[in-house]
């Protein structure tokens, strides 16, 4: 399946008043665009995460954070269960650490893109890119 045809569309926005490191930063949202109800399950523990490639670059174009981190870090040896129903026109959104497979030496002062994909199955799909901004002194401090 392509990314322009998927049933499902990934929308990424933050919350500006927050610092890129803290937890709820950024906001993924799902909408299934699609006429047909889409449920899909996962026996990886961190479910809906799991589908996801937070793709993190830094100012020269270079990824930086690790591909498809929460699938990395999840048990496959779980039983199957439901993750995710979508009916048509429905969403869901969450928030998400840009962060999280990211290593802390690889961040540096400085300006960062992201754009996060959602695979499960035969579906594909790729959010907006949004730009952020660290300052490890700001964050250091507290600020």
């Amino acid at each position: 399946m392509s990314i322009e045809r998927s049933p499902i569309s990934i929308m990424l926005k933050t919350n500006n008043n927050l610092s890129a490191i803290d937890e709820e930063f950024a906001t993924v949202t799902l909408k299934n665009v699609s006429s047909e109800a889409i449920s899909l399950s996962s026996q990886l523990n961190f479910g809906v995460l799991s589908m996801l490639d937070i793709d993190v670059r830094n100012a020269d174009g270079q990824r930086i954070s690790q591909s498809f981190y929460f699938e990395s870090i999840s048990s496959p040896f779980a039983e199957s269960k439901p993750v995710i129903q979508l009916n048509p026109c429905q969403t869901v959104s969450f928030s998400l650490s840009l962060l999280s497979g990211v290593s802390s030496d690889a961040l540096t002062d400085g300006a960062y893109t992201c754009v996060v994909i959602f695979k499960a199955d035969a579906i594909l799909s790729k959010s907006n890119e949004i730009k952020f901004a660290i300052n490890k002194h700001k964050v250091a401090n507290g600020k």
